[in-house]
C-alpha cells in the first residue's frame, strides 16, 4: 500500500508539472523530486508503523529502490536527454552559449538532486537496514549504479559542451583576415594599437558569457575542473591560430601583442594557474615578432618562452615576415 502511494504521488508529480522533458524546464526537476522524496518520506513513516517487524527492511528497501528507478527514469534521463540533443545539434556557426547553459543549469540540478536522495537514504532508510546485510547492499548497489549513470551522461554532456565552445572559438576567429598582422610602419616610426580586433573582442565576450554560466551553476572542484580545461583548450587552439599567420616585425608585432594581450588579461581574471600561465606564453609569442632579430636570444631567456620546446620556438620564428633562415642561429 506504501508503495502504491509513492507511486501515485509520483504520477501525480509528474501530471502537475506537465513534464519535464525539456531543458526549458529544468527547474521543475527540483520541485518534482522534493514533493516526490517527501511522499516516500511519509510512505516510509508510515511503512515502519504498520508493518510487522520483520518486513520493515524489505519493505523499506522496496520504496527506496522504486524511488531511484522513478526518478532516473521519469525525470533524470528525459531532462538530460533533452539537453544533451540540444547541445550534440547546436550549430557552431550561430552562439552556443544558450546550450551550454541549459546543459550546465540540468548539471546544475541533477548534482543537485544526488544529494537529496543521499540526505533522505541517510535520515529514513539506512538506520532501518545497517542490521540487515542484504537489504541494505541491495540499496547501495542500486543507489551507486544510479549516480554512476548520472555522472557518465553528465561527464559525456560537459565534454560536448567544452568541445561546441572551443569550436564557436574557432569560428571567431577565423574572422580575422589572412594579412591582420602585416602592418606596415608608419614614417613616424611603429603603429601603436589601442584596442585588439574585432575577433578577439568577440572571443573574449563568449567566452565571458560561458564563463559566468559555469560560476553560477557549478561550484567547487567541478567547476575548477570544467574552467581549467576549457581555459587550456581555448589557449591551445589560439596558439595554433597564430601559428597560421605571417607577422610583420614591428608594428604587426604589435597587432598581435595587443590582441594576445587582451585575451591574456581576461583569461588571468579567471585565477587559474595553468590557465594564467598558458595565455602568458601566448602573450611573449607575440614578442618574438616585436623584437628585431638580435634581440630574439634575450626575449626567449627572460620569459616563459624558454619553457618551449626548441622546434616550436622556430616555427613561430619562421612566420615572420622578415624571416631568414639564419635568424635560428639568434637563438
Amino acid at each position: 500500500a506504501a508503495s502504491g502511494a509513492v507511486a501515485a504521488a509520483m504520477s501525480a508529480a509528474v501530471d502537475e508539472g506537465g513534464g519535464v522533458a525539456s531543458p526549458e524546464r529544468a527547474l521543475h526537476l527540483t520541485e518534482l523530486a522534493i514533493t516526490v522524496l517527501r511522499a516516500s518520506r511519509e510512505a516510509s513513516a508510515r511503512c515502519v508503523l504498520l508493518s510487522p517487524r520483520e518486513h520493515i527492511p524489505a519493505h523499506l528497501a522496496s520504496l527506496f529502490t522504486e524511488l531511484l528507478s522513478f526518478l532516473q527514469r521519469d525525470c533524470v534521463d528525459d531532462v538530460l536527454g533533452s539537453a544533451l540533443q540540444r547541445i550534440a545539434r547546436a550549430n557552431v556557426q550561430h552562439d552556443v552559449a544558450p546550450r551550454v547553459a541549459e546543459l550546465l543549469e540540468v548539471v546544475r540540478v541533477v548534482n543537485q538532486l544526488v544529494l537529496l536522495i543521499k540526505q533522505h537514504y541517510a535520515e529514513h532508510v539506512h538506520a532501518h537496514l545497517e542490521e540487515h546485510v542484504n537489504w541494505h547492499t541491495k540499496c547501495q548497489m542500486r543507489k551507486d549504479d544510479v549516480f554512476v549513470g548520472f555522472e557518465e551522461r553528465l561527464s559525456r554532456g560537459l565534454e560536448i559542451a567544452l568541445v561546441k565552445t572551443v569550436q564557436r572559438v574557432d569560428r571567431l576567429l577565423q574572422r580575422t583576415p589572412r594579412n591582420e598582422y602585416r602592418v606596415r610602419d608608419a614614417d613616424q616610426g611603429l603603429v601603436m594599437f589601442t584596442s585588439a580586433t574585432q575577433p578577439v573582442l568577440d572571443v573574449v565576450a563568449f567566452v565571458r558569457r560561458v564563463h559566468d554560466t559555469v560560476a553560477a551553476t557549478l561550484d567547487g572542484a567541478n567547476r575548477a575542473r570544467v574552467l581549467e580545461r576549457l581555459g587550456l583548450a581555448l589557449a591551445r587552439h589560439v596558439r595554433a591560430h597564430v601559428k597560421k599567420f605571417t607577422v610583420s616585425s614591428g608594428s604587426g608585432g604589435l597587432k598581435l601583442l595587443r590582441d594576445l594581450t587582451e585575451l591574456r588579461e581576461y583569461f588571468a581574471s579567471w585565477q587559474i594557474a595553468a590557465v594564467t600561465r598558458e595565455f602568458e606564453v601566448l602573450r611573449e609569442i607575440a614578442n618574438l615578432h616585436v623584437v628585431d632579430e638580435s634581440q630574439l636570444r634575450s626575449v626567449i631567456d627572460a620569459s616563459v618562452l624558454q619553457t618551449l620546446r626548441r622546434d616550436e620556438l622556430e616555427a613561430i620564428v619562421a612566420r615572420r615576415a622578415d624571416f631568414k633562415p639564419h635568424m635560428l642561429e639568434r637563438f
